[in-house]
């Protein structure tokens, strides 16, 4: 989350009340009314001085299309529907109360988007919101109260999203206060919960989905998306395309935050099945801008004379994110991970350095915590109160009796967690590992059988499967197959249509899969979804891994109940070594920038907005420019060189207009 607040005059607020057509109940003991929100109050919620982003230009020239790629169709309408993949691009129709800013100084505050003002009750029972009185939904409806109402009511429909439900446990009701403001009741206090519940509920017109006789599931998908974003559809074939069509008289377009944003008249995202083809597409110019992920794709697809004139730009663009966590996560559900000395011993034989150096041109790092951030990491031995809180946790819930283990003995001596590293931080030889692999799975009663040449125990085999969603990812699997099988351990792989992908995960159907997580740099409720028990068991839940330890689920209460910074890094740093230490996954690598590769033909401010990759940026900030539009038709023509663009850099605190 990101972001700077415009404080919303008292006075404005009253006589929008006063002119309602409802008396308010009597308004609770409160904070200020504010533009926006901070997981820490109002007093975090700093007032900007700004016009637009440094990453928009509100002058731009309007009009114009992008093409962008998209992998795989899509088969509903509604983007919060279990099961299924929504068509792409539904958040540019669809909106919440607030978002997200992105000033890399101030991101974990969210601008009132919808909403006009927050106040949120000194008991943190309840927050009152405003609805702007300018907010409008595509078919010319007003966004009221009861829009909000009705949306939150929808998300008890078993057919939503349950991630949602689950983060906002603590919301215990919504009520109408007049036709634009209403109010939220907690029955708990949660930290993160006001930006939370504002920033995850997309409001939806109660006129069109709350008919009487319509269903969440079905009608939402029989017509096309009915929002208050700045786009809605003008044409789509789910095998095919999506166009979004920009609205002129978008409300929104005069927030500061909103100045400047999405210039092009059209956004089109075709559907592919595989990314080679894709990738031909945008060579071909039938695709404007894409992001890539390939290491490999990045150092030998793209050298060819599109590129090499320049009519096509191939840039590493800064990054301000906190890195993603890919990883081989460990369905623990399933009786083979259940043992941590097995997960244990597959760590060991992932060979890291191995693929960086053969398969990525050593361009990934990897990561040594879940949190890649110093002020929610802790290296070595715990000392203080860290060692307190540890050592509380373990005798609060590890039973040795029964060898239920919550707590290992790792989180508090390292810290950190990896398999092809001494204490010393020194590495240690792939074939050292297999013989560590091995002594894991024999103390776990894996027994070579040296016939067989594979782990028996009880007469079954050590195997499993792992369920892929892309082709590619098979040069990453083969050599990891290849030292399982060293090992005496069995391993195939499934590579799953995107339908039977997602349906598997919806019932947790699997024994491994590879998933990214994205850790915030301010942990709160999310960690509930990923990591909590009460989630373990959810359908079409977050929690992959099947985790049920009832020390993070304290750690979590811990984090998201936290009053302060200092209390919520604190309990942080002691959920990323108990989480690490249990190796409930194996992880893989990350990139400390972004690539992308686009068509020489837009215009931008040289600010690339850190905290999304490039295709991002493109469509909210970039626009497309006549001038270089002509020189690429022309230099394409005559196959003549364009002038490199400078690269794009960050916005730097110090150059903020305050």
């Amino acid at each position: 989350m990101f972001g700077k607040i415009i404080i919303v005059l008292i006075a404005l607020a009253c006589t929008s009340v006063l002119a309602s057509d409802a008396t308010p109940t009597t308004t609770p003991s409160g904070e200020k009314r504010v533009g926006g929100l901070h997981p820490f109050g109002s007093d975090y919620v700093k007032i900007p001085n700004l016009t637009h982003y440094p990453f928009a230009n509100p002058n731009a020239p309007q009009g114009g299309e992008i093409n962008l790629g998209w992998m795989s169709s899509y088969t509903t309408k509604n983007p919060m529907v279990i099961g299924g993949f929504p068509l792409p691009g539904y958040w540019l129709s669809v909106q919440t109360l607030a978002e997200s800013s992105f000033m890399p100084d101030d991101s974990l505050t969210a601008y009132g988007l919808l909403a006009e003002w927050f106040e949120v009750a000194d008991d943190h029972r309840s927050m009152t919101v405003k609805i702007r009185d300018e907010a409008m939904f595509s078919d010319g409806h007003p966004v009221t109260a009861d829009d909000v109402v009705f949306s939150w009511n929808i998300t008890a429909d078993p057919g939503y999203n349950p991630a949602v439900r689950l983060s906002l446990q603590e919301v215990e009701s919504v009520e109408k206060l007049d036709s634009k403001t209403v109010r939220f009741h907690f029955n708990a206090w949660g930290r993160e919960l006001p930006i939370t519940l504002a920033c995850q509920v997309y409001i939806f017109p109660q006129h069109i989905y709350g008919r009487p006789g319509t269903s969440f599931g079905k009608d939402f998908n029989d017509f096309n998306l009915v929002g208050s974003g700045p786009y809605v559809i003008e044409k789509d074939d789910p095998s095919a395309f999506v166009t979004w069509k920009k609205k002129p008289n978008y409300w929104g377009k005069k927030l500061w935050h909103q100045c400047g944003r999405y210039n092009f008249e059209r956004i089109t995202y075709k559907i592919f099945t595989e990314n080679r083809t894709l990738r031909e597409a945008l060579k071909a110019g039938q695709i404007d801008v894409d992001d890539v992920s390939s290491a490999h794709d990045w150092a030998c697809e793209f050298n060819n004379q599109q590129f090499t004139q320049n009519h096509i730009v191939k840039e590493e663009f800064p990054s301000s994110r906190m890195p993603s966590l890919q990883a081989f996560v460990f369905n623990t559900r399933r009786a083979v991970f259940s043992d941590i000395r097995v997960r244990k011993a597959l760590e060991a034989v992932f060979d890291f350095e191995s693929l960086n150096r053969n398969l990525f041109y050593n361009s990934y790092v990897r990561q040594t915590h879940f949190y890649m951030a110093h002020h929610l990491t802790s290296e070595g031995p715990a000392v203080g109160r860290e060692f307190d809180e540890l050592m509380s946790l373990r005798h609060r819930f590890n039973k040795p009796e029964s060898g239920e283990i919550c707590v290992p003995k790792d989180a508090v001596i390292y810290g950190f967690r990896r398999a092809d590293r001494d204490m010393r931080g020194c590495p240690v030889a792939i074939e050292d590992r297999l013989k560590l692999a091995g002594a894991y799975l024999d103390s776990a009663g894996w027994l070579y059988h040296p016939e067989k040449k594979v782990r028996m125990k009880n007469g079954e085999a050590l195997r499993f499967e792992v369920l892929l969603s892309q082709g590619s990812f098979r040069r990453v699997v083969n050599p990891f197959f290849e030292n399982l099988a060293k090992i005496g351990v069995e391993t195939t792989y499934k590579e799953a249509q995107p339908p039977e992908y997602q349906d598997r995960l919806d019932k947790y159907d699997f024994d491994m899969i590879v998933r990214t997580f994205y850790p915030s740099p301010c942990p709160g409720v999310e960690l509930y979804s990923d990591w909590s028990s009460s989630s373990a068991q959810t359908k079409a839940g977050q929690n992959m891994c099947g985790v049920q330890n009832p020390a993070l689920d304290a750690l979590i209460d811990s984090i998201a109940r936290s009053g302060s910074p200092a209390e919520t890094y604190f309990y942080a740093k002691i959920f990323d070594r108990v989480l690490w230490s249990n190796c409930y996954f194996i992880p893989q690598w990350y990139s400390s920038v972004f690539r992308g590769i686009y068509w020489n033909k837009f215009g931008h401010t040289g600010y690339f907005m850190g905290e999304a990759f490039g295709t991002y940026n493109a469509y909210n900030f970039w626009w497309e420019d006549s001038a270089r539009v002509n020189a690429l038709r022309e230099a394409i023509q005559k196959q003549t060189p364009l002038t490199r663009p400078k690269p794009m850099r960050l916005w730097e605190n110090s150059e903020a207009q305050h």
